[in-house]
């Protein structure tokens, strides 16, 4: 009896054991998440992370070791499906914007996530990812869109692809003079469909209004405090 293997506690069926580090893997496969975005979920430093994914124990935090146990039954339900990409927050913003009248520049976009100007053409190419402050703070502003339309995001990108392709129908088909009214059409169109509800269009036109006169604020009061710390030291 003293020489039977001792049985593999990965291998244990996960609710015959406390959570371990190999659940975190596990769930980060099947969410089809990044180790950043576990990290947000967990809300741990990538030293901690790492640390848990090696430890053969339980994980050490009961908390933590709680929500992965919620995970596991509730997939469907974490949010990590509700983190967009800044290129597709770019595009259906852009594509919205453009039907409202709003132009939004890429430099614009960076700016207003407190990147430089061309961390969007950075994500863009390399397929980089973006720092997870930023990521933060996209996911914190589609939640604000969405509830300022009454639509969930996967409703709303699905609007824009729509908008994209008739405006991509519209540059073949009219001609320069015709474009403008076609935009106004189409932005008309868009308000109707929403059912009485904010149209997507004034929404994002709202929002971005808003939230740029934020950033450049924040900019110009932390520009502000820099020159007059400067002035001190003199």
């Amino acid at each position: 009896m003293g020489n039977d293997p001792v049985e593999d506690p990965i291998k244990i069926d996960p609710e015959r054991r406390p959570v371990i580090g190999e659940d975190l893997y596990q769930v980060r496969l099947e969410l089809g998440a990044s180790s950043r975005d576990m990290q947000w979920l967990l809300a741990m430093v990538p030293t901690k992370w790492a640390k848990s994914l090696r430890d053969p124990g339980p994980v050490s935090n009961l908390t933590t070791a709680l929500i992965v146990r919620w995970m596991q039954q509730n997939q469907h339900l974490v949010p990590i499906h509700d983190i967009i990409s800044p290129v597709e927050f770019f595009e259906v913003s852009e594509t919205l914007l453009s039907v409202g009248g709003f132009s939004l520049s890429e430099e614009q976009f960076c700016f207003a996530l407190g990147r430089s100007a061309s961390a969007l053409s950075r994500w863009r190419v390399t397929g980089d990812e973006p720092t997870a402050e930023a990521s933060n703070l996209i996911y914190y502003l589609i939640k604000e869109i969405e509830f300022e339309s009454g639509s969930n995001w996967a409703s709303i990108s699905d609007v824009s692809y729509m908008l994209r392709a008739e405006l991509n129908r519209s540059n073949e088909t009219l001609d320069d003079s015709n474009k403008e009214e076609y935009k106004v059409d189409l932005a008309v169109s868009t308000i109707l469909s929403e059912g009485g509800r904010h149209s997507l269009v004034a929404v994002f036109v709202n929002f971005w209004r808003n939230w740029l006169k934020i950033v450049e604020r924040e900019q110009a009061l932390r520009k502000k405090y820099r020159a007059s710390e400067a002035s001190k030291a003199l």
